[in-house]
């Protein structure tokens, strides 16, 4: 995967579903497509909301899909 293929992917504030992990099926607003010398690849960054609260996730690609 590159960042460029993910941002064509999405566009921002589109729905996300976490698909696995600890917050499997919450659902996030993507924001960007982060890019570190500590990743190997490109993260989604996204927002969602934990016990009432506005949070910002960064996510592995592969472990998001467009929401329904």
């Amino acid at each position: 995967l590159n960042a460029g293929e993910i941002v064509d992917q999405y566009q921002a504030g589109q729905k996300l579903e976490i698909r696995r992990g600890p917050f499997r099926d919450q659902v996030l607003a993507f924001i960007r497509v982060c890019e570190s010398a500590e990743s190997l690849h490109p993260m989604i960054e996204a927002q969602g909301e934990v016990m009432g609260q506005a949070v910002r996730f960064r996510v592995d690609p592969l472990d998001v899909k467009a929401a329904e």
